[in-house]
């Protein structure tokens, strides 16, 4: 495979040649960089945390990618190329930046995960391997519990755990439907069915699922993705930083969410930028006319249910499509579209081990997460903004509604496909090495005065940012989309 698409793990460091990985990656999805008429440059190079994984240059090449979508749609509407610049030495903050970011000069809160014995939490099975059971959600806490027959204690769930081999754990509670698994070596996880699956199946896949007419970008515009609808149907990270990322270029983003979901404030708050939300609920038959009506003025579709979840509310990409030739349907997996593992759920504390990424940070016998443990959530939303991207330019080209399919483990993967660092040389001498604080981002917003991390990449014209309202509160806006310019 092609540097950019390489899914097969290298446990030895090998000459990283960026330019590579990013133009390979641009053309995986039917992209070149020559289009956006400029220059791309990356500055900076792992390791900069101490950490065996290439941090830097795993938010950086697929985030630089959007960049680039962004600067190919700015020339197709304005005729002006455009530069591209990004520091792997501050974008390796971007994984999760909420440690960086206030509201009203306080940090985010964050009082049930803080508390939580089943969040990034890893536990020694009978079988002496490590399992990780994802009970960070008050439904799903209580849920484990009950299965395990233990108290919220962490010596009680410890206990319940290790009486437990970690492969039995894993098959029985995922056949509950909890979320969980154990955590395995690279080679291991190579040769599960997910794994693979996810070999063979591109990080990105992009499929055409029926024929419309072209749509062209208009020429009079103010930003490259003005006058964009997205709506997104997502719950937490990897599918709202698809709605998130967009809205960096201006497109008109709205999220839509039950009234009675549970959100932690502290990635709600991380991922939501640049969305305006509404209240619609689907299994609700009073609000379906509210969102078929959005459904057909909308050019993206966003959506990270497990399984066949949408499916079986008529919300496949095939009904959707239907009702909006044209759309572009962007969904969110933890594992695979298909298969035995197609209905598990995901979350990256499960995805992180279970793909081998936390055995080769630590060792098999002391598996332990990356640097501020987030990793594939915010990364396979960035793959997901770019799967976006690239299906909007072939849309504009040939017409075409798309379905846009990506994975955490699928993301894990590539990840590792990129190599790892030596462990022995892990605190390097130089500047190249040595982290920078991220630019910042300021804003009024409903919620108050908010700080954080400004998008990362120096356009020459179009630098990403959030435009108003910024931050909204969930359900405070009506279901509609803004006037057209």
């Amino acid at each position: 495979m092609k540097p950019g698409e390489q899914k097969n793990f290298r446990t030895e460091e090998t000459p990283f040649p960026i330019d590579d990985h990013f133009r390979s990656l641009m053309s995986s999805v039917g992209l070149d960089a020559a289009d956006t008429g400029g220059t791309v440059t990356f500055v900076g190079e792992d390791p900069i945390f101490e950490s065996s994984i290439r941090l830097g240059a795993a938010y950086a090449i697929p985030y630089m990618s959007t960049a680039a979508a962004a600067a190919m749609i700015w020339r197709l509407r304005t005729g002006r190329g455009q530069d591209l610049k990004i520091d792997l030495r501050k974008a390796i903050y971007y994984i999760a930046d909420h440690p960086f970011s206030t509201l009203n000069g306080k940090r985010y809160p964050v009082p049930y995960a803080d508390g939580c014995n089943m969040y990034f939490k890893l536990y020694r099975t009978k079988d002496d391997r490590w399992f990780s059971p994802a009970g960070f959600y008050p439904r799903h806490e209580r849920q484990w519990y009950d299965f395990l027959g233990c108290t919220p204690d962490r010596n009680s769930i410890a206990a319940k755990i290790a009486g437990w081999n970690a492969l039995d754990l894993e098959t029985e509670c995922n056949e509950r439907g909890l979320v969980g698994g154990m955590a395995r070596t690279v080679d291991e996880w190579l040769n599960t069915e997910c794994g693979l699956q996810l070999a063979q199946t591109p990080v990105i896949e992009i499929t055409k699922i029926a024929d419309s007419a072209p749509e062209p970008f208009t020429a009079q515009t103010a930003r490259p993705l003005s006058d964009v609808r997205v709506l997104c149907n997502t719950h937490e990270v990897a599918g709202s930083t698809v709605g998130k990322t967009l809205a960096e270029q201006g497109a008109d983003v709205l999220q839509m969410s039950s009234p009675s979901m549970y959100f932690h404030d502290i990635i709600y708050l991380e991922a939501a930028a640049g969305m305006r939300q509404t209240y619609i609920d689907l299994k609700d038959p009073a609000d379906r006319p509210k969102f078929d009506n959005l459904v057909r003025a909308a050019d993206v579709f966003v959506e990270n249910y497990r399984g066949d979840s949408m499916a079986r509310l008529d919300c496949s990409p095939q009904d959707l499509a239907g009702q909006r030739p044209g759309i572009i349907y962007a969904s969110l997996r933890g594992w695979t579209n298909h298969g035995a593992w197609a209905n598990r759920g995901c979350f990256d504390p499960v995805a992180i081990p279970l793909t081998g990424l936390a055995c080769q940070e630590g060792t098999p016998d002391a598996p332990k997460y990356p640097p501020y443990n987030l990793l594939n959530d915010t990364i396979s939303g960035i793959f997901g903004a770019l799967g976006v991207y690239a299906a909007l330019i072939r849309r504009a080209r040939e017409g075409g509604s798309y379905h846009v399919k990506v994975s955490l483990c699928g993301c894990a993967m590539w990840i590792g496909g990129l190599g790892f660092l030596d462990k022995g040389g892990l605190r390097r001498e130089g500047e190249q090495h040595r982290a920078i604080q991220p630019d910042m981002f300021e804003a009024e917003t409903s919620l108050g005065f908010l700080r954080r991390p400004a998008p990362c990449v120096g356009f020459t014209e179009t630098n990403g940012y959030w435009a108003e309202p910024v931050l909204r509160y969930r359900g405070s806006d009506k279901p509609q989309w803004r006037i057209r310019s």
